[in-house]
């Protein structure tokens, strides 16, 4: 079993939580630290990895920013995602090489523990060997989206459960064409627990990677880790 720091958080800005990443991938190029797993949710924001161009939008960059909607390039694998309110992010800051884990091991692992989740509230997931995520039928309910740095992962996977798909039309989400985002809300077709939702993914993210949690607040964490503070600072 490997002793993870789990730290769920409400909401914490998307710059915060990137450069808080950055920093903990930093510091756990030092074996001694446990792995550590970030739920959070974000404000509006639209991501875009390393493969991103101005094709991935469907506005401008200028109108996004207009309607108060972030833009942020950076390094994980993937195309433009969008990430909101009503949203769950995952973000595992593991030690592949301790855990003996490929990349794609890992991101199997984040897609199979979603769709176990979604099976514990009646919703029939599936992955695909096409397009990397979590699927209902034809249309797309979790992203994923990894970089790796010195052996250490971090981004992660995005889970609609509760968000307004409004804001997906403003991109072509993972550059699929004519792509359809949906939620656990929506498939449900009912308010939805965001807290059960939390939860049902921690139970099996812990049985899928053998994690034994301590639950941690983000004070704790930048103990821990010897981290003074959260520097928010421009992405590159």
């Amino acid at each position: 079993m490997w002793k993870t720091f789990l730290l769920d958080l409400e909401h914490i800005s998307y710059n915060q939580a990137l450069n808080l990443m950055r920093v903990l991938v930093t510091k756990k190029g030092g074996m001694e630290y446990p792995q550590v797993l970030m739920l959070v949710e974000h404000e509006p924001v639209v991501t875009l990895g390393r493969r991103s161009n101005q094709d991935d939008f469907v506005v401008s960059e200028k109108c996004l920013l207009q309607k108060n909607i972030g833009v942020y390039r950076i390094e994980r694998g993937g195309l433009a995602t969008y990430h909101g309110p009503g949203q769950l992010v995952i973000y595992p800051i593991f030690n592949l090489n301790v855990m003996k884990l490929r990349v794609v091991q890992l991101v199997s692992g984040l897609e199979q523990s979603v769709v176990n989740m979604l099976a514990d509230v009646g919703i029939a997931g599936e992955c695909r060997s096409s397009y990397r995520g979590v699927w209902i039928g034809a249309e797309k309910i979790a992203s994923v989206g990894i970089a790796v740095r010195k052996g250490i992962s971090f981004h992660g996977i995005a889970l609609n459960y509760a968000t307004n798909l409004e804001y997906f039309d403003l991109i072509h989400p993972c550059g699929i064409p004519n792509v359809k985002m949906t939620s656990i809300a929506k498939v449900l077709n009912q308010s939805v627990d965001g807290q059960k939702i939390r939860y049902g993914l921690v139970k099996h993210l812990a049985e899928h990677f053998e994690l034994t949690y301590e639950a941690v607040s983000l004070n704790q964490l930048k103990n821990k880790f010897s981290v003074s503070n959260i520097i928010v600072s421009p992405s590159p």
